[in-house]
C-alpha cells in the first residue's frame, strides 16, 4: 500500500508594510479639531523664547537680567532690536520673537507690558505712554540731546520738594532763560547744555 504524500501548501505571501500618509496640519491640530494635537518645532520654539520675556520681566533683580541690561540697554532690546549689536547671537533672536509672532497677529510686547505704575516699565522718548505720539517725535532736539534715549520714565520724572527747600539752582539742568515750575526737580542727562531757543522753546513745553 502505498501512502500519499502530504498535501504540501503554498508558501505564505510576504507581509508588504507600508507608510500610513497623514497631512502634517491634521498632525498638529488639536484634538478637538480632530487632529493628533502634536505640536511643531516652531511652536515648541516659540514658546521657550516667550519663556525668557516672562523671565526677563519678572526677575528684575538677577545677575544675567543686569548682564543683560549693561549690554542692550535697560529695557534689555527687546522693544528695539536695533540697540543690540549683534545680530547673530541668542539673545537677538530672543528679542526678534516680537517680529516673527506680529506676523500671526500675536503682539508680544503688550502681553508682557506692566502697568505704568512707577514708570519702570515704559520708555520716557520711545513709548506712547502719554497718549498721542511718543515723545521722540514731539520734542525731537531734546531727544537728540539726551545721553539715554532708551531711558524709562521712572529716569526722568521730576520729584517734588517743598518750596522751603527749592532754589533756582536746583535743577539738574543748565538753562539760564527758562526757570522750571516752582518745587520740581528735574533728573535730565544732556550730552551738552541748552542753547538754541529751539530747544528752550521745547523744554518749556
Amino acid at each position: 500500500m502505498q501512502i500519499p504524500e502530504p498535501r504540501r501548501l503554498p508558501p505564505p505571501k510576504q507581509l508588504k508594510t507600508k507608510i500610513a500618509w497623514i497631512a502634517w496640519d491634521k498632525a498638529t491640530s488639536s484634538i478637538s479639531n480632530r487632529g493628533l494635537g502634536i505640536g511643531t518645532l516652531k511652536s515648541i520654539n516659540h514658546a521657550m523664547l516667550s519663556k525668557w520675556w516672562w523671565r526677563f520681566h519678572t526677575e528684575n533683580h538677577a545677575f544675567w537680567c543686569k548682564i543683560i541690561r549693561s549690554i542692550h540697554g535697560v529695557d534689555g532690546g527687546l522693544n528695539d532690536t536695533s540697540l543690540i549689536k549683534s545680530k547673530s547671537g541668542p539673545w537677538y533672536r530672543i528679542a526678534k520673537l516680537k517680529d516673527d509672532l506680529s506676523k500671526i497677529g500675536i503682539d508680544l510686547p503688550s502681553i508682557f507690558k506692566k502697568k505704568i505704575g512707577d514708570g519702570c516699565s515704559n520708555r520716557f522718548w520711545l513709548d506712547t505712554w502719554l497718549g498721542g505720539s511718543p515723545l521722540k517725535d514731539t520734542f525731537p532736539r531734546l531727544f537728540r540731546l539726551d545721553s539715554n534715549p532708551a531711558c524709562l520714565v521712572c529716569n526722568r520724572c521730576p520729584t517734588f520738594q517743598p518750596l522751603t527747600h527749592v532754589s533756582s539752582a536746583a535743577t539738574s539742568y543748565s538753562a539760564p532763560t527758562f526757570t522750571p515750575p516752582i518745587g520740581l526737580i528735574f533728573n535730565w542727562a544732556w550730552s551738552r547744555p541748552i542753547r538754541s531757543s529751539l530747544e528752550l522753546c521745547e523744554l518749556s513745553e
